[in-house]
């Protein structure tokens, strides 16, 4: 177990999917491939996650929240609720866009390029992500049932390269990722998706609702959440894909409540929406957290900060 999410990440998504999708009824129970004593050794070296994981191998709901809450730095707060109900009051125009597995690799490889950068691919089915760089290994996986109802092929790789040019230039730097770097590493790679990619009012919309559902994943079961998402304009599929990280960590998906992780994205890149240009630059410095950009007085990296900008056509 390395990750946090080796912990929290389900081992039988593929074979829950298809029971799912074949019944009215069924509610999924995830399994999990770690063992108490790997969970208990992950505890001992990630202070940080202990509260949390032994809440997950406990499966006691009310801390699993609780911790959650803190280990990712979000929660349902009425403002941002409220902004986020009157985001999908209004359904936005969407990609409509057939995209193969061919197109998202071609299209990631010309970026890749365009910052001089070298990745392999691996295409995996039904994972619980759409994309994920192994930077260790120089890999990007790519999820081959990916939907792009409410997603751009262009927004979503803008999504990817926030963290893979946030890691480049932290290696660069030689600035250590910060022990809560990831709800801004969430939270900015959503805010560049949805104010500087193609039909960014679409990915918004879908952050948005994250935001909306995990209200009622802390009150009902996976099945609820993904009829409200469907209720709204999600696929099935979509719908599938999305709520079932909010159940991540639980068994019994019938029961009330969330891992609260989704949560961080929509609310984290509320945060940084007011911030000036040269502080939004200065997060591209590495992994950094928001509460450390004043350490910074200007953008420093290997990636030219005017590849940077014209990339995602950052605006004053």
């Amino acid at each position: 177990m390395r990750t946090i999410l080796d912990i929290i990440t389900p081992n039988n998504l593929v074979e829950e999917r298809e029971k799912f999708l074949k019944s009215s009824t069924y509610n999924p129970v995830f399994r999990y491939k770690w063992t108490s004593q790997e969970v208990g050794e992950f505890a001992h070296k990630h202070s940080k996650y202990k509260k949390l994981v032994l809440a997950i191998e406990k499966q006691d709901t009310d801390t699993i929240v609780k911790e959650a809450e803190k280990v990712f730095e979000t929660k349902i707060e009425q403002e941002y609720l409220v902004t986020a109900q009157n985001i999908i009051s209004a359904h936005p125009d969407l990609p409509n866009q057939s995209v193969f597995v061919k197109d998202i690799i071609a299209e990631f490889q010309h970026v890749l390029n365009y910052f001089n950068l070298s990745y392999s691919f691996t295409v995996v089915p039904h994972a619980g992500f759409n994309f994920r760089p192994v930077y260790a290994k120089k890999k990007i996986l790519v999820n081959e049932n990916t939907d792009f109802h409410l997603l751009s092929l262009d927004g979503s790789i803008k999504h990817e390269m926030t963290h893979i040019l946030r890691y480049t230039n932290g290696k660069y730097n030689k600035i250590s990722r910060s022990s809560n770097y990831l709800p801004t590493e969430e939270g900015l790679a959503c805010f560049m998706q949805d104010t500087y990619g193609e039909f960014g009012a679409a990915s918004l919309f879908q952050h948005a609702a994250e935001y909306t559902v995990t209200e009622i994943g802390l009150k009902s079961s996976l099945r609820q959440m993904i009829n409200y998402l469907c209720s709204i304009g999600f696929t099935k599929e979509l719908a599938w894909q999305r709520a079932i990280r909010h159940k991540f960590g639980f068994i019994e998906t019938s029961q009330p409540g969330d891992i609260m992780k989704p949560s961080m994205y929509f609310y984290t890149e509320q945060k940084l929406k007011t911030l000036h240009i040269d502080d939004l630059l200065k997060l591209f410095n590495g992994k950094i957290s928001l509460q450390e950009i004043n350490k910074y007085q200007k953008y420093i990296g290997i990636v030219p900060q005017d590849k940077l900008i014209s990339y995602f056509s950052i605006k004053n």
